[in-house]
């Protein structure tokens, strides 16, 4: 989640993940029971002043530490 600072992942009512801009890791992982067939909601709740970009992948990034 590069250029987001601190917060939360919620996916479908399931708080997913905290994150924090320190890293190393840049991404959250989403187990597929988590997901359901048709549209799914994610809300992000973010603490500061996000970039507003999300990228979904199939890989774990990771990163140097800031």
């Amino acid at each position: 989640m590069r250029g987001w600072i601190k917060g939360i992942v919620i996916v479908n009512g399931f708080v997913l993940s905290r994150y924090f801009r320190l890293g190393p890791q840049q991404a959250c992982y989403l187990p597929a029971p988590l997901l359901r067939k048709g549209p799914n909601d994610v809300l992000i709740f973010e603490h500061y002043k996000g970039d507003g970009e999300i990228k979904f992948s199939k890989e774990q990034i990771y990163e140097e530490a800031l």
